[in-house]
This record gives C-alpha cells, sequence and structure tokens, in this order.
C-alpha cells in the first residue's frame, strides 16, 4: 500500500513537473516570431507620431520584432495593464504623473546602472526617479510656452518683450490698437497648469521654500501648496486679470480658436509647442519667448520631454529578453534616434550632456537659456489638470484671492478617490483593432451605450476604449482605464443618412486637423449595426444587429460619443446638428450599466469585408 501511495506521489509530482515545463515552453515560444526573432512589446502613447523614428529603431534591431502598441497616452492604463500581468517590455508616455509613477514603481526596471542613464544631465533625472532607483529616461524635451507674431512686431515696429515690465507694456500696446497682446487656450486642460506653472517658475527659485516644494511634489510627498509660494503665483496672475491680459475670453478658449486669432493676426502673443512647426502658412513668422520674470536673468523656459521611456521589471526575468528590451531603449534615446524626433518641428531640446539638437531660426531668441540649461520640467499628478483649471477660473473669472485660491488647489491637486467594486467581467476583452478592425473592448462599451440610452445603434471611436477590459473583478478605478468620460449625444436619422454619417466616419480614420498628429479617429466601433466594407472602406452594405437590411426612409435613434460627434462637427457635417448631449458621460454610462447588471455583454464582429482579412 505504502509503495502504491509514494508511486502515486511520484507520477502526480512528475505530471506537473512536465505541465509546468510545457506551461514554460509554450510561453518561451509565445516570445519569438516564426523566423526566430524575439519579440519586444513597446507601448507608446499613440500609434502615429514619429514614423521616421520608429522606423529606425525596427532597422537597428533586425533581430528583435518590435510589437508597438497604444497606451493612449495614460498612465493609469499603464498602471491597470501592470497590475494584471500585461505591461509591455517597454513604456512611452507623454503626460508623466508623479502619484501614478510612484504607484508604477514595483512593476519597473532599474536603469541607474546603464551606461545610458549616464550620458544624461543629472538634474533632468530627478523628476524621473524614485529614490535611488531610477525608473525612466527623458527623450528630447519640447518646448511649451509663448509665442511672438513676429510680423506684427516689425509693422508696428516694436520690440520684443524681454522680461515682465516689457511684456506688460507689449500687451497694453497691442490691446491700444485693438488686438490681443496675448491670447491663450485655457479651455485646453494642460494650458491652466502651464499658465500656474510657467508665471511661477522665477517665483520657484525666489522664495525660499520653493525648490524644496517642488522637489516635494516630484517625489510625491507634498499634500499641500506651499502658500508663500502659491500666493506669489497667485498675485502674478491677478495682474493678468486686472491689466485685461488674461480674461473670460481666454478661459472659454479652445486651440483651435486661439489658432485662428494667431492666423489672422488679431494676436501678438499665443501658446505654441516646438513638436510641430508654429506657422501654418510660409509667411506667417513666429518667435519662442521665455515666461518672463522680473528681470531678464529671471526668465524660464517651460519643457516637457516628448515622451519618457521606462523598463518592465518582467522584462528582466530571462536574460534574452533582458538584453533585447535594452538594445531597444539604447536605439530609442540614441543620437541618431533624436535627430530624427527633432524633425519635422521648431526644435526639441536633448537632456543628454553631448547631443545637442538643431533648432529653427524661430527659436533663437531663446537659445541662451537652453545654453544656460534654464528650461524647466512640467510637473504633474493625475489631478493637475483638473485641479489648476478650477483653480485658474475661480482667481480670473471669479475674482477669487489667494486663499480661495490655494484652497481650491489643495482641495483638488491632492484627492485620492476611494475604490469600489463596481460589477465584473467573464472574459478578457482587448482593446486594439483585428484584422477585421474590430475592437473586442470597444464593442462592448458601444453596446452598453445603445443599452443604456435605448437607441437603435450607437458609435463610438475606438480610442474611447482605451484599454483591455481584464476577466475579473472591475473597480471604479478599472472603469477609469476602461472607457474615457466623454460626452455622448442622442439623435434620429433615416436609413440612408445613417449609412452616409458611417461612411463620414470611416473616412475620418485617414483625415487630420491642422497641426495633429492624430486622424479625427482612430476607427468608428458600432453596436446594434453591421457594415460590410470593400477595402478601400467604402461602404456596401449595412444591416442591423438581427439581419435586417436598414430602410432608406425608416428613422432610426443613434447614440453618438464625443470623438465621434466631434469629428463630424469638424468636417461640417450637417447631420449632427440636432443631436443633443445628455446629462451622463460615456464613463458615467458604463458605470451605470455596470452596477445594474454586475456583467457585461459580449462583445460582436461589426465590420465583415468582400474579401477574406482585409485590412485597410
Amino acid at each position: 500500500m505504502k509503495l502504491k501511495w509514494g508511486l502515486l506521489c511520484f507520477l502526480s509530482v512528475w505530471l506537473l513537473l512536465i505541465s509546468g515545463c510545457t506551461t514554460k515552453q509554450e510561453q518561451a515560444k509565445m516570445r519569438y516570431t516564426e523566423d526566430g526573432r524575439i519579440i519586444v512589446r513597446v507601448s507608446m502613447y499613440n500609434n502615429s507620431t514619429y514614423p521616421q523614428w520608429r522606423a529606425y529603431v525596427e532597422e537597428s534591431c533586425p533581430d528583435i520584432f518590435i510589437k508597438w502598441e497604444n497606451n493612449r497616452n495614460s498612465m493609469a492604463n499603464v498602471l491597470y495593464q501592470a497590475r494584471h500581468n500585461d505591461l509591455a517590455d517597454i513604456i512611452g508616455i507623454r503626460r508623466f504623473e508623479t502619484d501614478t509613477s510612484a504607484q508604477l514603481e514595483p512593476y519597473l526596471a532599474d536603469l541607474s546602472q546603464l551606461e545610458l542613464t549616464h550620458t544624461f544631465k543629472q538634474q533632468y533625472l530627478e523628476p524621473f526617479n524614485k529614490g535611488a532607483k531610477q525608473c525612466w529616461l527623458p527623450a528630447p524635451g519640447v518646448f511649451d510656452g509663448l509665442v511672438a507674431n513676429a510680423n506684427l512686431y516689425a509693422r508696428y515696429g516694436r520690440e520684443l518683450p524681454r522680461n515682465w515690465d516689457s511684456f506688460l507694456d507689449s500687451c497694453a500696446f497691442w490691446q491700444s490698437h485693438q488686438m490681443d497682446g496675448f491670447a491663450m487656450d485655457c479651455q485646453e486642460p494642460w494650458t491652466p497648469v502651464q499658465m500656474i506653472q510657467g508665471f511661477g517658475m522665477e517665483e520657484y527659485d525666489r522664495l525660499p521654500h520653493g525648490r524644496v516644494w517642488l522637489q516635494s511634489f516630484a517625489n510625491n510627498t507634498a499634500s499641500s501648496v506651499d502658500p508663500a509660494l502659491f500666493s506669489a503665483i497667485a498675485e502674478k496672475l491677478r495682474v493678468l486679470k486686472q491689466r485685461s491680459i488674461l480674461t473670460q475670453d481666454d478661459l472659454n478658449m479652445n486651440g483651435a480658436q486661439k489658432d485662428l486669432r494667431l492666423l489672422a493676426r488679431r494676436a501678438a502673443i499665443g501658446r505654441r509647442t516646438s513638436d510641430t512647426f508654429f506657422a501654418a502658412a510660409p509667411t506667417d513668422h513666429y518667435v519662442a519667448l521665455p515666461f518672463f520674470g522680473r528681470t531678464e536673468a529671471d526668465n524660464w523656459l517651460y519643457t516637457y520631454p516628448i515622451f519618457v521611456l521606462s523598463v518592465s521589471q518582467a522584462s528582466q526575468k530571462d536574460d534574452l529578453t533582458r538584453q533585447a528590451a535594452l538594445k531597444v531603449l539604447q536605439v530609442m534615446l540614441s543620437e541618431r534616434a533624436q535627430q530624427l524626433l527633432n524633425t519635422n518641428c521648431e526644435g526639441l531640446i536633448s537632456y543628454n550632456k553631448d547631443i545637442h539638437l538643431q533648432l529653427m531660426s524661430s527659436m533663437k531668441f531663446v537659445q541662451p537659456l537652453i545654453e544656460q540649461q534654464k528650461y524647466f520640467i512640467r510637473l504633474l499628478n493625475s489631478n493637475s489638470f483638473q485641479a489648476s483649471s478650477l483653480a485658474l477660473r475661480a482667481l480670473i473669472g471669479q475674482d477669487a484671492d489667494n486663499q480661495q485660491f490655494i484652497k481650491i488647489l489643495n482641495d483638488n491637486l491632492f484627492k485620492v478617490s476611494p475604490t469600489k467594486e463596481l460589477g465584473s467581467s467573464k472574459l478578457t476583452a482587448s482593446q486594439f483593432l483585428d484584422q477585421d478592425l474590430c475592437s473586442a473592448s470597444g464593442s462592448i462599451i458601444a453596446q452598453v451605450l445603445q443599452e443604456e440610452l435605448g437607441t437603435s445603434c450607437a458609435l463610438i471611436d475606438v480610442r474611447e476604449a482605451p484599454c483591455a477590459i481584464y476577466k475579473g473583478p472591475l473597480t471604479n478605478k478599472d472603469v477609469e482605464s476602461i472607457v474615457l468620460p466623454g460626452k455622448i449625444y442622442r439623435g434620429s436619422l433615416t436609413g440612408a443618412q445613417l449609412t452616409r454619417l458611417l461612411g463620414d466616419c470611416i473616412w475620418s480614420a485617414t483625415t487630420f486637423a491642422p497641426g495633429n498628429v492624430e486622424p479625427l479617429l482612430e476607427y468608428p466601433v458600432l453596436a446594434g449595426i453591421n457594415a460590410r466594407l470593400q477595402r478601400d472602406g467604402t461602404i456596401l452594405q449595412i444591416k442591423r444587429a438581427d439581419g435586417q437590411e436598414l430602410e432608406t426612409e425608416k428613422v432610426y435613434t443613434l447614440a453618438l460619443s464625443q470623438n465621434i460627434y466631434q469629428a463630424l462637427k469638424n468636417i461640417n457635417e450637417p447631420l449632427v446638428q440636432d443631436f443633443a448631449a445628455q446629462e451622463f458621460n460615456l464613463r458615467q454610462c458604463f458605470t451605470n450599466w455596470l452596477k445594474k447588471n454586475n456583467s457585461l455583454p459580449r462583445p460582436k464582429i461589426y465590420f465583415t469585408y468582400s474579401d477574406a482579412g482585409a485590412v485597410l
């Protein structure tokens, strides 16, 4: 009996070992392409920027297959993936957050001992480390700041401002000529942060605890703003309000409206970034300006890396994957790679010791500050955009005093939302488009939208499904990664109009707004209807989900997401003019469904093609 029992135990252990080996072999096999190249997953902040740079990285690593992924520029998405053991080998993010990066730290490799890391200027590594652990390395920095319309200044014989007082005088001059001295797109979420940090940069050096507080914020240890520092910043911004330089008009202005003012020469100074061209036409000439201090020596440039890169801890578990990931990282931040990133723009600023990138003539006015390394790196946490917007609106639009300004920042900048379980998912659904241009997670979200609004069908942009839906419990924090919070719209169209609108959506996937690096839509996701297409995107047939064809004259109700609605507005599609915004947004819609049903619908295929495997 003992012998039989011992033999049984031996066989059980042996079977477990064999199955474990098989699993490891299968996992290892998944790491290689059919032609034997090791696969390195690279998650970038979008799908479409820097094609020359991407091509160079691939060409420089011929023995490696780089699988490009899109994290939608959300550190919350990256953290969500990390917690579900689905983190890419290399992560590139543009909107770097101090609090989310602290939570990500256990999932990231320490890059401090790399030879590559020692090529950086130390002060520009500090915002991206956690104690002695260097988690992130910065790609070249983008100048994000003020630009002056040089044509206007030349026409009126005016010199460019060089300090705070001459900036105020300049604005007063343009106001006397019925023009904006200063036009800011404060409706964009990042601009209020820039106004508060940019105009506050000299205060960080001037006040005793300025740099100390900044360091605490960068380290994610600050729990409130420094009263003296932010009172000084509020006073500086209040001068702009009192002199009608920063107004309610600026608070309500978006990027497109600001650009139109600059192009029409109705504004002398506005906001631009140097990773695109300042001028839309050869006749327009702009000059980059600093954020002004009391004297010229107090001026600073406001910058941030076009992206920062990290390497996952999981990629370090075996030598081959580790070496491949580090090789790709080395190429990504090499001098040649940075030069390619610097093409087709006004000019980037390298944070490396011995790399000097070419700048367009428009950057010459601020070149001395670059040479003196007087450029500040933007600091954000996950609440910065909203908190800064609320504080700036209160100060400029509601005459908030310094205490109120500081209280708004403290109440909003450091708040932590509690985590609550809302429901669960019975499956894992990828956010990526498959070979038929269908998204599993996008399909689930579109179905939820259709059901919640009680419409015949629904359309969202696949970018509004920014992350996978993982099997298991779903919390409110998970939902923040799974679905964007954009507005939703409801309206009615005939079958013929619905066909036309869907065609517009597909066309918008190849249409770019001026100055944008991403198309109006990545690709539409459908619920309640299915479309049969040609390879070029031409619609051959649309059917309802029950298989019935759309009737040309019959009226159907339709739900649209914000991205879809805005894309159609941008191409001046009149079909959406009668669509009405709903009280709740897409994320709230998803949350409501999950709370009520405690589960999610299964994804559906909504595109088919006239020939197999069609891809546009």
